[in-house]
């Protein structure tokens, strides 16, 4: 494991950041989902999303991180233009109570730290609508606003109202374009 954190560390070090998959599965009690390490040095926190076929999520994770670093921050909101055909996606500020035991190798790498904020990505279906919106198609992508232990937690956001939805999404509002 040391051997495995210090070329993460040198490959932060050079790139700026790395994507992390975890497989879901049988010994696991929740879906796969991908993780950036190192943003927080940059822009003040990391990107989680769950769900996502290994490629997709990397791609999208390195992309926002790219755009990230340029821009030197990506407040939440909601965004069009990262994924083909202007897909809209969101980001939203996670509860650091269910992402902190999500990001382990962010904090083995930035040992100093005592929280660090993470933003997790949410994308629409074939049809463009998020996932709080009527119509929504894809499987249902877990809500991590809430304490693990609220039976919030175990929601879907097709499963809130939207006036809870746009009090959670916030930022730039609709449509505001990635550069």
């Amino acid at each position: 494991m040391e051997e495995f954190l210090e070329n993460l560390k040198q490959k932060v070090a050079k790139h700026g950041h790395q994507v992390i998959a975890i497989a879901g599965g049988k010994e696991s009690d929740g879906p796969p989902f991908h993780y950036t390490v190192g943003l927080v040095k940059y822009i003040g926190f990391e990107i989680l999303a769950e769900s996502l076929p290994p490629d997709l999520g990397y791609a999208l994770l390195n992309d926002l991180a790219k755009v990230a670093k340029q821009q030197g921050s990506l407040p939440a909101g909601i965004y069009t233009g990262l994924v083909q055909n202007h897909y809209p996606v969101a980001l939203i500020e996670a509860d650091p109570a269910i992402t902190d035991e999500k990001i382990p190798l962010s904090y083995a790498c930035f040992p100093g730290r005592d929280e660090i904020p993470v933003l997790q990505l949410l994308l629409s279906d074939a049809e463009r609508h998020l996932p709080w919106e009527v119509g929504y198609s894809m499987a249902g992508q877990r809500l991590l606003l809430t304490a693990p232990d609220s039976p919030e937690a175990q929601k879907t956001l097709s499963e809130l109202p939207t006036d809870d939805i746009e009090a959670i999404v916030r930022g730039p509002g609709p449509d505001q374009p990635i550069h």
